[in-house]
């Protein structure tokens, strides 16, 4: 059965993974109903999540790793990125890119994103060739969205923090700034989830459409 094949294995035939920051719909009845709204039947959620019994849950599973010399990158990414590589791949791009081809800093995570583009498009290549995407310039030729490679690959988002030599930590050189001006480690952590948490032109118009709908939901509840 290929609907079994392709959505047995997903929460509510949606989701691939079990806990989330967002993705309301999975937890809250009033943005389910939204979202049944805009999805076919056999997406649509039912039932309906409860606040007491969501299909998701937000409490993270937390690892504690003490860092050592030989941590050198901290690489923050959505499941679109490890949809096309593993941990040990992307670790090893980063070390390739700022040590072999001395990349741009800035362009760490930019890289790491057109890598997993890559790797898509081999991907599709060795499971549909029909489909004619056989290097990377060939899926950029496909326009984004809906319309074009929506459907090919997923979202990628990605940000690589560097850290500072072990030795520079400890001498205080990790920064080159005065004590009074030198951001704590959270201002760091903060600044990197900022632009981890962008959000793209196409989600932005979801969400645009998602909001005219639950004032829709939310007027029929009213009556």
């Amino acid at each position: 059965d290929e609907y079994l094949d392709i959505y047995g294995y997903l929460v509510k035939n949606c989701c691939m993974f079990t806990r989330s920051v967002g993705d309301a719909y999975m937890k809250i009845p009033e943005v389910s109903m939204m979202y049944n709204q805009l999805v076919d039947d056999r997406h649509k959620i039912k039932p309906l999540p409860s606040k007491d019994r969501p299909f998701i849950l937000n409490e993270a599973e937390v690892t504690v790793h003490k860092m050592n010399e030989h941590d050198h990158y901290i690489i923050v990414a959505c499941d679109g990125l490890w949809d096309e590589m593993t941990n040990d791949e992307a670790v090893t791009r980063v070390h390739r890119y700022t040590t072999q081809l001395k990349g741009p800093k800035e362009k760490t995570s930019e890289h790491l994103v057109m890598f997993a583009l890559e790797k898509a498009a081999q991907r599709l290549n060795r499971k549909d060739p029909s489909l004619q995407v056989e290097t990377l310039q060939d899926l950029l030729a496909i326009p984004p969205g809906r319309e074009g490679r929506k459907y090919l690959h997923d979202d990628i988002s990605v940000v690589v923090i560097r850290l500072p030599p072990a030795e520079a930590v400890a001498a205080g050189q990790a920064i080159p700034m005065s004590a009074e001006k030198r951001p704590s480690k959270w201002d760091v952590v903060r600044k990197a989830i900022g632009e981890y948490q962008k959000i793209n032109d196409s989600k932005r118009y979801i969400m645009k459409k998602w909001g005219n709908v639950l004032d829709e939901v939310l007027r029929d509840m009213k009556n």
